[in-house]
């Protein structure tokens, strides 16, 4: 079945030739650019000729806004050209023309953006907060270097992106048909790629970096009102050839409630991650927005954990293991779980240390229930919020693992690889803990 999603989702996505297009040299639109700032150059020459080329051009160019490309606009760039954002510009540095706001209201495509490519360049947003959609923030959720929403076929490969600690990288929301491949972080501290439902059919592949003080991969189809574009189900998403250094995964599902009281599940669902190194945790579990902590657990909350369907991990290895990831958040599980799950499937799974060393930390392979964890955001113990949902319930089923090996020793002992984490309320810190709890069923160990 693994192969046959994998080839499904490969039959679906669109990967441009770009070397069978004619383009035109922006160089050609050089009397538009004011010194160093080209976006005027880029735009015209992207409005009118539609394939553009940026070659190396000796130093780095800058951007004083956003650069908007419409179907059917391909631009490549130099890999070695650096591209900037001029300080306290504040926007993306590209975007797709027709983007649609899911904040307050569930979308769907609607006259989507078709075929367009992003090859190649450096970017760097040092010098700039979060990089809205625009300056009037049509869309509180979108904030990326490179950001797309409502496309259809998009191609965005052989990027770097350099620094950029108050957004994401590539940021891809309501489409379908997309391929991201080649895409390098250095001393990048947010989200690398995000995914935010609806999307289906779309590949990531051979991503690579370090210091990523967030999710190196991010597939969420529930997410906070201020941290997604749009929400819905997220569907045939291949992840593979993935090379972490100490980062995380999420994978998130919930149930989204609008300010109209209307509500849209949204699941996740035949997905395969795969050749997968230097990720110390899977994240599958329901967060609610920090900021419950201030204003009430129904602040910004799912109305239910969400649920996952038909997802394959294999060739995953695990070099490095922590007890806590960033902001100091507990790790119960190597592929942690908060959502109502089924059919999940775990094959070659490298642990470079021992059982014992697991124990220890009192991690396993699968953990299901809820996570409790403080949110300081005073001084007083006693009124720190929850981070999480500890009243939370989750039942996960039919579960698959195969060839799980620590230090290469083969390992099918179930109570060894799984865990169900029951919370309980904090005597002396009433506001944290809970009575959440999770429950295993239908377990599959083989060789």
């Amino acid at each position: 079945m693994r192969e046959q999603l994998k080839q499904q989702i490969k039959n679906n996505v669109t990967i441009i030739d770009i070397s069978a297009l004619t383009f035109t040299d922006v160089r050609e639109y050089q009397h538009l650019a004011e010194g160093n700032v080209w976006n005027k150059a880029i735009q015209a020459a992207l409005d009118e000729k539609k394939n553009v080329r940026i070659p190396n051009l000796g130093q780095p160019i800058y951007l004083a806004e956003s650069i908007f490309m419409d179907s059917g606009c391909n631009l490549d760039i130099a890999l070695d050209q650096e591209i900037r954002l001029c300080p306290n510009t504040n926007t993306c540095m590209i975007r797709n023309r027709n983007i649609r706001s899911g904040n307050a209201f569930y979308v769907e495509q609607e006259d989507p953006d078709e075929l367009i490519t992003v090859n190649g360049g450096i970017w760097c947003s040092e010098g700039n907060g979060r990089l809205r959609v625009d300056k009037f923030g049509t869309s509180v959720g979108g904030f990326a270097h490179l950001l797309f929403s409502n496309v259809k076929g998009l191609n965005v490969t052989n990027i770097t992106i350099l620094g950029g600690a108050t957004s994401y990288a590539v940021q891809i929301t309501n489409s379908h048909d997309f391929y991201v491949d080649h895409i390098s972080f250095y001393d990048h501290r947010k989200d690398g790629v995000h995914i935010d439902g609806p999307a289906k059919y779309g590949i990531i592949r051979n991503l690579k970096g370090s210091n990523l003080g967030d999710d190196m991969v991010a597939l969420l189809a529930w997410d906070w009102y201020g941290s997604g574009v749009t929400h819905g189900d997220i569907e045939y998403v291949l992840v593979e050839h993935v090379e972490g250094d100490d980062n995380e995964i999420r994978l998130l599902a919930g149930r989204k409630e609008y300010p109209n009281k209307k509500t849209h599940d949204c699941a996740v669902r035949n997905c395969v991650i795969e050749d997968v190194s230097g990720i110390y945790t899977y994240k599958m579990y329901y967060q609610p927005n920090c900021a419950n902590v201030e204003f009430g657990p129904d602040f910004d909350s799912a109305l239910n954990v969400g649920e996952m369907s038909n997802i394959y991990f294999k060739d995953i290895s695990f070099p490095c293991l922590r007890e806590s990831g960033f902001n100091d958040i507990p790790v119960y599980g190597l592929f942690d779980i908060l959502a109502d799950c089924e059919n999940l499937h775990f094959e070659n799974i490298s642990i470079s240390q021992s059982w014992e060393d697991l124990e220890k930390k009192k991690i396993r392979v699968v953990n299901a229930g809820p996570i409790s964890a403080p949110y300081k955001i005073v001084e007083d113990p006693k009124e720190w919020g929850e981070l999480f949902d500890p009243n939370a319930v989750c039942t996960v089923k039919d579960i698959h693992l195969k060839n799980i090996t620590f230090c290469g020793q083969l390992e099918t002992d179930p109570e060894k690889l799984f865990k169900e984490t029951k919370q309980t309320p904090n005597s002396e810190l009433p506001k944290l803990g809970g009575n959440g709890y999770g429950i295993i069923e239908e377990i599959e160990v083989t060789l």
